[in-house]
């Protein structure tokens, strides 16, 4: 996937994105020097949740393709990562808001692959 130094690779954003997983959504890896030094601690933790997700949903990817998981253990480690989106807004909705946001674009990605 990296290419191991090869060349041009894909980025995360753009691994993810062509796997149907949302990838960079409110800010990039470039800009968090940013947000320390103004203080916006939020946004930092945002970005790191954002970039978790998007890690774990390409490892299951890369798991199923791989043969570690057959469809129908793919789907049921999707759907768990789904209820963990919901299990967060619903205990503590402003909170994790941001993640409401993750989850409809990775619906409206996952369309594109069914």
């Amino acid at each position: 996937i990296s290419s191991f130094g090869r060349g041009t690779s894909a980025s995360l954003n753009e691994f993810a994105i062509s796997c149907g997983i949302p990838g960079k959504m409110d800010m990039t890896g470039d800009a968090v020097s940013e947000s320390w030094l103004i203080g916006d601690l939020a946004s930092i933790v945002k970005y790191n949740e954002f970039d978790a997700l998007t890690t774990y949903l390409l490892f299951l990817r890369t798991a199923h393709f791989c043969g570690l998981f057959n469809g129908e253990q793919y789907l049921s480690e999707q759907n768990l990562v789904e209820e963990l989106i919901d299990q967060l807004l619903a205990s503590e909705k402003e909170r994790y808001q941001h993640l409401e946001t993750y989850l409809i674009e990775w619906k409206r990605l996952r369309s594109f692959f069914e």
